[in-house]
């Protein structure tokens, strides 16, 4: 039986337009769901034995793909071979690598104006390093402060999630800020708000306490009241998975 791979990569720079025509139209969101359209093949490899398992962002908003160079069907004919796979780097024009820079000894102020970067790689980065760094010295004030701003007062979406994100994994995200948030016009903010609301509560009894008050008093109206389909289905798959307790019903 002949088994497929399938690996996906979603390129978030300024300069996606240039890859959309080609390659990234590739996706449509239907009453909350993720659908994928079949479009023709953008890249073709001429080895006949092209395995690509795994697509991987590089530095620079380009991409590598790993290849098994699978000789033997999965190599069970002649045993694994570890050593003989390829790795591409597919560019769009000339390949012009940024400077290599090392963000683990950049300051912590550096790293939260990365979140604002064309450069999602760059800003995904920056925000593991926050979390590094937070397992052994507490954010401090003005980088919380920074961060909320951003969240606050950011006319970007995609700003705005990247600072909610480490503001959560830092545990100095504030829950009435994230409970405001549930109003936001931005559906993926709302469902984000959503998400981490519930997750806070696994971890601090004041903040399961506000939870609960949530699920109580603000939740039922809400869900009655929400259009975005992505956002019910939050809600209801979390209810599904018993992470909303039963005052939700």
């Amino acid at each position: 039986m002949n088994r497929g791979r399938r690996a996906f990569l979603a390129v978030i720079r300024d300069s996606i337009e240039r890859y959309s025509a080609r390659l990234l139209r590739l996706i449509e969101r239907l009453l909350g769901l993720i659908i994928t359209l079949l479009q023709p093949d953008a890249f073709i490899f001429d080895d006949p034995w092209f395995r690509g398992l795994d697509l991987i962002p590089s530095p620079d908003g380009n991409m590598y793909v790993s290849d098994w160079s699978d000789t033997g069907e999965c190599h069970d004919n002649d045993g694994i071979h570890r050593s003989s796979g390829r790795i591409y780097k597919i560019c769009f024009g000339e390949n012009q690598p940024n400077a290599i820079v090392d963000i683990s000894q950049q300051e912590t102020a550096e790293l939260i104006k990365h979140q604002l970067s064309s450069n999602d790689w760059l800003a995904r980065m920056s925000r593991r390093v926050l979390a590094n760094r937070a397992n052994h010295t507490a954010l401090d004030g003005n980088s919380v402060s920074a961060l909320k701003t951003i969240v606050q007062n950011d006319v970007n979406p995609v700003h705005r999630l990247r600072a909610v994100w480490p503001l959560h994994v830092t545990n100095t995200s504030d829950t009435a800020q994230l409970t405001r948030l549930l109003g936001d016009s931005d559906k993926s903010i709302r469902v984000w708000a959503i998400r981490l609301l519930e997750d806070q509560s696994h971890h601090d009894a004041k903040a399961r306490e506000a939870f609960l008050q949530i699920v109580r008093e603000q939740l039922p109206s809400f869900a009655k009241q929400e259009q975005s389909g992505l956002v019910r289905l939050t809600l209801a798959s979390q209810r599904q998975s018993g992470e909303l307790p039963e005052p939700y019903e």
